[in-house]
């Protein structure tokens, strides 16, 4: 069986990477899609009332509304699809160690994220997962 990881964040850009997969997977037999979403990780501090179970539940909250409108697609179009969600300072490396951990055979995910900055050709986590990733990335813009 084949594996694909489809980063997802709700950007625009993801939302491509979700349709591209679909049709991909469409061609294909024997296959799994892993949709990952990456949360930034959650410290151990209070600002302005606002309590670390807040911040928790507000990014799981994020996590699952990502992870139900990519899965969606995937599903209609009769592809397996697994749901994880990570939490990480870094996107782009937790998307490769993602990747390795599931056995993934190809990375699909959009050029630009929601990330506040971002560079100019692509986004940084798609960059860093070019440059670390062992697999194919296939880039969707």
């Amino acid at each position: 069986m084949e594996t694909i990881l489809l980063a997802v964040d709700g950007s625009a850009h993801a939302g491509r990477a979700v349709q591209y997969a679909a049709r991909l997977g469409s061609l294909l037999r024997d296959i799994e899609v892993v949709v990952l979403n990456v949360q930034p990780s959650i410290h151990d501090w209070q600002m302005h009332g606002v309590t670390r179970e807040h911040i928790a539940k507000h990014h799981a909250d994020a996590a699952r509304q990502t992870l139900d409108q990519a899965v969606a697609p995937l599903q209609a179009a009769g592809i397996r699809a697994q749901r994880e969600v990570r939490h990480a300072e870094d996107p782009g490396a937790m998307i490769v160690q993602v990747a390795r951990e599931k056995g993934a055979t190809m990375i699909v995910m959009g050029s630009r994220g929601m990330g506040a900055i971002a560079s100019l050709a692509l986004g940084s986590a798609a960059q860093k997962v070019i440059h670390l990733s062992a697999v194919p990335v296939l880039i969707i813009k």
